[in-house]
């Protein structure tokens, strides 16, 4: 798959020092190359190449010539802090990468990352594929996310999330124990900055909020959409430093991911579920409506007939204030998952 150049910095350090020219950091590619001065030119690929700096000082004619044929890219690393960027020809597309590892570590780092990120993204669409749920992909995703998230749908009941070794969020374990965030939770995440229910709203949202300990951070806050409307939200917390240093590229790919979960059909049936409480409200609080109506109305709802069977139930939970009806419908369909519940409060 292709990757970020500054996803692949991040990946081979967080802090990782570096310097750029004539080079969006941002551009993709799909692997690294060793550099053959004696190779031909080839101008059927794009490529990001790992030099030395020997090399790139002794071959700038060759490096010029196959870059003004295919805009490679040429990273180069230097263990020298007093090297500079300047020091090179000013019509290169470099990267200067400062480093005390060697020369065939970092290679073989890059190419350690380009499997990891093949591995995650065919894992993730065969899971998807496969009907996997947010949960499970989440899951796959772990080994290339840092921070703690929760993945919410569009009525706050948590489809998924991960926690972190390094930092915890006790907000954050308040809302995985409930399952769901309540209209408190909801008020306390928009109070904090860390959520926003309008479209108007960056995507991604990145704030900076308190812990009532005194640990400060920053957040993120992703929308997701499907049909022209929003579906559901990610939640990253505990992030020690702005995410623009180029965590935020990487959860732009995972995220990018997470989206086509939420475009999937079944999840837009899933949440067409939701239109049977305006409609069946509808017809509790209007029992005179016209038989006309009613079978107009309900044909806006997928796979729910007019005459069918129906199951009146009763339920309760213990010590719980101000239950989401949206929860309620979670549980019961996770529970019971042929059946298409309809809770309403009377």
């Amino acid at each position: 798959m292709q990757i970020p150049l500054n996803v692949l910095l991040y990946r081979l350090s967080p802090n990782i020092r570096f310097q750029t020219q004539n080079i969006d950091i941002s551009s993709t590619f799909g692997g690294i190359q060793l550099f053959d001065a004696n190779d031909a030119v080839d101008d059927s690929r794009t490529s990001l190449y790992l030099v030395s700096e020997g090399m790139l000082r002794s071959y700038t004619n060759k490096f010029l010539c196959e870059q003004f044929l295919n805009s490679s890219v040429f990273l180069c690393i230097s263990s020298s802090e007093t090297t500079d960027i300047h020091d090179f020809n000013k019509g290169l597309s470099m990267v200067l990468l400062y480093t005390k590892d060697s020369f065939p570590l970092i290679f073989n780092k890059i190419l350690d990352i380009f499997h990891d990120f093949d591995m995650w993204d065919k894992s993730f669409h065969l899971s998807l594929l496969q009907g996997g749920s947010l949960q499970q992909l989440l899951d796959i995703s772990h080994s290339i996310l840092v921070h703690p998230m929760i993945v919410f749908d569009r009525n706050y009941t948590i489809l998924g999330y991960l926690r972190s070794e390094d930092a915890a969020d006790p907000f954050m374990e308040h809302l995985i124990q409930n399952g769901y965030a309540s209209p408190e939770d909801i008020s306390r995440l928009q109070s904090d900055g860390l959520l926003s229910a309008s479209e108007n709203a960056e995507n991604p949202l990145i704030n900076w909020y308190c812990n009532a300990d005194g640990s400060c951070y920053y957040s993120m806050m992703y929308r997701f959409s499907a049909n022209h409307h929003v579906v559901g939200y990610a939640l990253v917390f505990c992030c020690r430093r702005h995410p623009n240093t180029n965590y935020l590229h990487l959860m732009n790919m995972v995220c990018d991911n997470l989206q086509l979960y939420f475009q999937q059909e079944r999840f837009t049936s899933r949440s067409s579920s939701e239109i049977y409480e305006p409609v069946l409200t509808g017809i509790l609080e209007h029992p005179d409506i016209p038989e006309k109506q009613l079978e107009a109305q309900l044909g806006y709802i997928p796979d729910l007939n007019l005459k069918g069977r129906f199951v009146l139930a009763r339920i309760s939970y213990t010590d719980t204030v101000q239950l989401p009806f949206s929860f309620v419908s979670w549980n019961l369909r996770t529970s019971l998952p042929q059946l298409k519940p309809f809770v309403y409060n009377n």
